[in-house]
């Protein structure tokens, strides 16, 4: 049980650093092409589908961890 928390730690940590690249990566091509009509600010938008997995990917760690303490 112990590795599926760090496993899922480890996914939340991997998933909340790949939205940060792809928002930089996002960012910089939109504030580079004069041709797009959006604002380079709409790049931070990416990262809300990256967060919330994140966020349920720690939910799940948490509900992981105080079922093993409750089973101790």
């Amino acid at each position: 049980m112990k590795n599926k928390k760090w496993v899922l730690l480890l996914i939340a940590i991997l998933v909340e650093v790949a939205g940060i690249v792809h928002t930089i990566i996002r960012y910089v091509t939109i504030f580079n092409d004069q041709f797009t009509s959006f604002p380079a600010t709409v790049a931070l938008f990416i990262l809300i589908p990256y967060s919330i997995c994140s966020v349920l990917c720690l939910i799940v760690w948490v509900i992981m961890k105080r079922k093993v303490r409750g089973n101790k």
